[in-house]
């Protein structure tokens, strides 16, 4: 499945955060609560969110299904009110900052736990959708240029760089900048 820059590289920033410990109140790299982890990893794709996971339920549309990427909110706290969010990370795993003493981690989907609380998904609006991508392939070789296609981090593509070669390269997430590599 191909995934737009957006997604990508909310999908990379969540992974590089795993291991990162839980802090209340955490939106950097020191610590993350699980709202701060979706604000941070959304921020740096250059898409702001609220600050709070109830906030970011209720002010974001809902979605039917979740792609990588998307945001999933939970009623982990007495009653049914949103008090948890993770990122979806395809295959029935989320990205998520549990809690107190542990660290931002991986979880399945498919525990009890998670189906019994979830309580929906949304999507953020600029995370919909292909992006059109032209690489830069070093000092004085031109340009590489990927027509308005998908892409995905780790995904094989055919680049045309202008003079006529053909080679194929792999789409990596170097901080903020998609690079073409290999």
């Amino acid at each position: 499945q191909g995934l737009s820059m957006e997604r990508a590289l909310i999908l990379s920033e969540a992974r590089s955060a795993v291991g990162t410990p839980y802090r209340f109140g955490g939106n950097d790299p020191r610590g993350l609560d699980c709202s701060g982890l979706a604000q941070m990893t959304y921020s740096r794709a250059g898409i702001p969110l609220p600050r709070s996971s109830r906030e970011q339920y209720r002010r974001l549309p809902p979605i039917d299904e979740a792609r990588p990427g998307d945001l999933l909110f939970f009623a982990t706290g007495k009653g049914s009110e949103v008090s948890h969010v993770g990122i979806f990370a395809g295959n029935d795993v989320m990205i998520h900052a549990p809690g107190r003493g542990r660290q931002v981690t991986t979880t399945s989907l498919t525990l009890d736990y998670w189906q019994e609380r979830f309580v929906g998904a949304a999507a953020r609006s600029g995370v919909i959708g292909s992006t059109g991508v032209t690489f830069g392939v070093g000092p004085g070789r031109g340009r590489a240029s990927v027509g308005a296609r998908t892409l995905g981090v780790g995904h094989s593509v055919g680049v045309r760089v202008l003079g006529g070669i053909q080679r194929e390269c792999v789409l990596a997430v170097v901080g903020p900048v998609a690079v073409v590599v290999r």
